[in-house]
């Protein structure tokens, strides 16, 4: 649910009063190549032919209602996890990692209030990082 009204610009500004998302439950497949731009660096595939996920599965609730901050959880699992990740911002700093290899994300729990996160639980298996950096910001 959703209300506009006019800003000083004449345009229309969006609220966001209520939001429900119930029994969410997606499952997918991350394919390579893969070249996302995050935080003014890149996520991108190991391989070009191998796929970034083998498997994810998202699971839960969210809400959001103005004034109030409603119960709501995620639950995650992933197979196969391959990437990279050059030159992501943090802060004043810079992250670079050659390599990020995760044979499994079990027993993902990510708690909610409205769309804001509480607390996060899970357990990796086989982490692999290569060619970790983390630099300062150049300029």
């Amino acid at each position: 649910e959703a209300h506009e009204s006019k800003d000083d610009e004449g345009d229309p500004p969006v609220e966001l009063h209520r939001f429900v998302a119930e029994r969410i439950d997606v499952e997918l497949t991350v394919a390579a190549p893969l070249e996302l731009p995050v935080a003014g660096g890149t996520i991108r595939a190991l391989a070009p032919d191998r796929a970034v996920v083998d498997s994810l599965r998202v699971t839960g609730q969210l809400a959001h209602a103005a004034n109030e901050a409603p119960p709501g959880s995620l639950s995650s699992s992933a197979q196969g996890l391959r990437l990279a990740l050059d030159h992501l911002r943090l802060g004043s700093r810079r992250l670079d990692l050659g390599t990020l290899q995760l044979d499994a994300i079990d027993e993902t729990e990510l708690r909610m209030a409205g769309l804001h996160p509480l607390d996060l639980r899970t357990h990796l298996r086989g982490l692999t990082l290569g060619r970790l950096s983390l630099t300062p910001e150049p300029g």
